[in-house]
């Protein structure tokens, strides 16, 4: 099932037929000389670590959303850009662009060369799979996945006891009866 906060959000989804609303974009300029390869390899690392960020909503029995977990790899695009206007349209446009929760994973990301000499990334992602707190988490994690990648070893992180729909199961089984009320 989705936590309380996800079953709001996938409501209003619902409700408003899709909304920029709850969107978290980050924005980046990656460096001269960043390695795009692992760039895209860091990125495909951390939502295959982290459940709720390849996962959709179906509709369940009743008003309920379920989280629907799936190992497909997270499609990732290029394209490339003539001018400052075009990337600044191109960009608003995809951040506004609403996700389709049933079918889209919470999460985008593409690559927006311009010119021969600048890239940027736009990673986008949905509220109900990120807040302020996990968004440092996943700057972090792509980090150390950048760095494994560009220096040929093995990624350190601990390994997750726990994803997000662990914690939806624990809140929705605690949170009846009394403590509920």
């Amino acid at each position: 099932p989705l936590s309380f906060s996800q079953q709001r959000l996938w409501f209003i989804e619902q409700y408003e037929g899709g909304t920029n609303a709850y969107h978290m974009p980050s924005v980046f300029e990656l460096a001269p000389g960043t390695d795009r390869t692992a760039v895209e390899h860091a990125l495909q690392g951390v939502v295959a670590r982290h459940e709720v960020l390849r996962s959709t909503v179906r509709q369940g029995d009743g008003e309920d959303g379920v989280q629907v977990v799936h190992d497909v790899p997270l499609a990732i695009d290029w394209v490339a850009v003539d001018t400052e206007e075009q990337l600044d349209s191109m960009l608003q446009e995809d951040i506004d662009r609403p996700f389709d929760l049933s079918s889209d994973y919470p999460i985008r990301a593409r690559f927006y060369g311009l010119g021969t000499d600048r890239t940027f990334l736009l990673v986008n992602t949905h509220h109900i799979a990120s807040d302020g707190w996990s968004a440092e988490v996943f700057l972090r994690e792509l980090f150390e996945h950048y760095r494994a990648h560009t220096e040929d070893r093995e990624v350190s992180l601990p390994v997750l006891d726990i994803q997000y729909r662990d914690y939806a199961l624990w809140q929705r089984s605690y949170l009846t009866g009394k403590v509920l009320e």
